[in-house]
């Protein structure tokens, strides 16, 4: 498997268990406020790249990459992009 492949692979994976934890979100049938966990999601996500980074500049070039593939995913679901 090449690097780029492993890439992928891993960031297919990492996508796939994201939306597994949403919709497991919106099964509890409980009275949270979607900010409230998506904070928290987001956080112990954050707080895990930090810690498996090997510097912090990395872990902040990850979440770089991730911010703008977000809003160019999510552009492009308006029909902006």
């Amino acid at each position: 498997m090449t690097k780029q492949n492993a890439v992928e692979k891993g960031y297919d994976l990492g996508h796939r268990l994201a939306c597994d934890v949403l919709e497991q979100c919106e099964n509890q049938g409980q009275d949270y406020r979607p900010s409230d966990i998506f904070a928290g999601l987001l956080t112990t996500i954050c707080q895990a790249t930090y810690f498996m980074a090997p510097t912090e500049e990395q872990a902040e070039e990850i979440f770089s990459f991730a911010m703008a593939t977000a809003l160019e995913d999510w552009k492009k679901e308006k029909g902006e992009g």
